[in-house]
């Protein structure tokens, strides 16, 4: 009996920390690996309409007829992060209208 409440414990102080461990934050990767490739992009960022987007996160689509849209009002163009589709005014990176 004795042993059979120090094993329910124990389990109960060990199995969260190893659970921790299991899901640990994947986005993690050590510098070494990642110079090489090894990991997988970082995270994910989620962007909405009133956001605005840093230049250096998104690239311009220039062939928006490919996509089915409209030629964007003058000032404005469609950008693409990751795989998601914006309307931005290109002056300040604020989005219009999430697309995709």
């Amino acid at each position: 009996m004795r042993q059979t409440l120090l094993a329910a414990v124990a389990a109960a102080f060990l199995l969260p920390a190893f659970a921790g461990i299991a899901s640990a934050d994947p986005a993690h990767c050590p510098p070494g690996h990642a110079k090489k490739g090894w990991c997988s992009p970082g995270p994910k960022y989620y962007y909405r309409r009133g956001d605005r987007i840093p230049r250096d996160r998104y690239i311009v689509i220039e062939d928006y007829d490919r996509y089915g849209y409209r030629r964007p009002p003058s000032g404005y163009g469609y950008v693409r992060v990751d795989s998601d589709i914006f309307l931005i005014a290109l002056g300040t990176g604020l989005i219009v209208e999430a697309l995709r």
